[in-house]
């Protein structure tokens, strides 16, 4: 599409005139001498090919060429203008699309968050790609993780209890180990899939002890979400983030095994695109979850507070 590029500041000039009324008045407002106004505006005409003000020695008065030409062209400079205010401030205010790009445990998590976060920002549209998913997109403003240990650039939002737990079905068919040992004998346990091992490798910790237990792979899931339906549909024990089955646990869904033996803490971590200024939108979301990380704090008791954090690396 071309345009005489010419035109807008020959019709910003010339809507200024026309509101002012005069073009002493108009150079006030656009920052030009009375003669520059007066050229910029004989310029536009001659370009339009018609008058547009009645020139006389009292003043200016539109033309009604003039006249209909300002009615026409003043709202596309008002649009014009909110545009350029819009594009301003996008890095001001949290508008428009957020991607987030995150992996599964991350993406259940924020399934959890999601209504708080789009009741406190109504501007903000959000997309969610799961890492690995075909519709993922190669756009995105923020990545969230959960895991071990940090990638680099992120940081650290949570720490959260990771938990033995199964249903109560399978506790009142199986039992509940009473030591990590138990696991290896007369147990079903589910883990993710770790490289086609045949064994997994638990390795619990209580005050002054350690126990590392090596468990049969009989069942092993790609998806933690499928890990954590197993788990409540009763097919066997499972290690889970706290973070992610509070509900299931405070409803009676799943119940914690071995409470006095600690697996460790995973954390959500969240790291925005290497060498890009991060958006409004992110940081919007990277301090909400912060602020979620109190109200977790509250209602799992499994949560511990993350106690330095460098700012997110742009």
């Amino acid at each position: 599409m071309w345009f005489d590029e010419r035109l807008i500041s020959g019709v910003g000039v010339f809507a200024s005139a026309v509101e002012s009324g005069s073009f002493v008045a108009a150079s006030g407002v656009v920052g030009l001498t009375t003669s520059g106004v007066s050229r910029a505006v004989g310029r536009l005409e001659e370009r339009l090919g018609v008058k547009l003000f009645h020139r006389t020695a009292r003043g200016i008065v539109p033309t009604s060429e003039g006249l209909r030409f300002y009615e026409q062209t003043v709202p596309l400079l008002h649009r014009l203008a909110e545009s350029a205010d819009e594009i301003r401030g996008a890095e001001d205010d949290p508008v428009g699309l957020l991607t987030v790009r995150a992996d599964a445990s991350a993406s259940l998590f924020l399934a959890h968050v999601t209504p708080g976060f789009m009741a406190v920002y109504p501007q903000i549209d959000l997309r969610i790609d799961e890492e690995g998913s075909a519709a993922s997109s190669t756009d995105w403003d923020v990545r969230l993780y959960i895991g071990d240990e940090p990638s680099p650039h992120a940081i650290a939002l949570l720490d959260s209890e990771t938990v033995v737990c199964a249903s109560p079905a399978y506790l009142a068919r199986a039992g509940a180990p009473e030591t990590p040992t138990d696991l290896t004998s007369s147990h079903t346990c589910l883990d993710q899939n770790t490289a086609g091992s045949r064994a997994m490798t638990w390795r619990f910790s209580q005050t002054g002890l350690q126990a590392i237990v090596q468990t049969p792979n009989r069942i092993s899931f790609s998806s933690i979400s499928t890990l954590m339906h197993a788990v409540l549909a009763g097919t066997g024990i499972g290690c889970l983030p706290r973070l992610l089955i509070d509900q299931a646990l405070r409803s009676g869904h799943l119940v914690q095994v071995l409470p006095d033996w600690s697996l460790g803490t995973k954390s959500l971590f969240a790291c925005a695109p290497v060498g890009q200024s991060r958006s409004a939108r992110a940081t919007a979301l990277i301090a909400f979850l912060r602020d979620e990380e109190r109200r977790l704090d509250q209602r799992l008791g499994g949560c511990e507070p993350v106690r330095q954090r460098p700012a997110l690396a742009a």
